[in-house]
């Protein structure tokens, strides 16, 4: 797992080291994508609520038990959304006219993601924009989509980025 970009302290979640009755649905929903590779048919997961309830234990518990279940055979990637978008920003030049695609290109080439804290950013159209794209890009490609935020359920319903997830 520390090849797939976990945080360290975050290295040791798996779904047996996890209080499952702190949150049941979302953990069974956590295990079911990694086990399965769908959730109720569908390819992605969205977890959300407040700050430390387990969110991003959940999807790291994920990658783990898909590593497993597909002994290796899969790429793994948890992307934590703020330092993305950064890395996304820095990749175009000073008129933003001139993309390196690396960034996309690298994130859509995994079969399963987790895209950790989506809206702990401020959310710029620019930046609701370009995670808008990545993950249209990753449902495009039918890959296993985790994805973890704080925001609250009004601003998920204004936010672009995650209306991909309805399509």
């Amino acid at each position: 797992v520390p090849l797939s970009g976990a945080p360290a302290r975050f290295h040791r979640c798996n779904f047996a080291s996890l209080d499952a009755h702190h949150d049941p649905v979302a953990h069974e929903a956590g295990r079911q994508l990694a086990e399965n590779g769908h959730v109720d048919g569908r390819p992605g997961l969205l977890l959300h609520g407040p700050v430390g309830n387990g969110k991003t234990s959940i999807g790291v518990a994920a990658i783990h038990l898909r590593a497993e279940v597909t002994n290796g055979r899969e790429s793994l990637r948890f992307w934590e959304a703020s330092a993305g978008l950064q890395e996304i920003r820095a990749s175009f030049s000073g008129d933003g006219n001139d993309a390196r695609p690396v960034s996309y290109a690298e994130l859509a080439e995994n079969e399963f993601i987790v895209i950790d804290d989506l809206g702990s950013q401020h959310l710029t159209d620019w930046s609701k924009s370009q995670f808008y794209l990545l993950i249209n890009e990753l449902y495009k490609r039918d890959r296993r989509v985790v994805i973890t935020t704080n925001l609250t359920v009004p601003q998920m319903a204004e936010s672009e980025a995650l209306r991909a997830l309805d399509s």
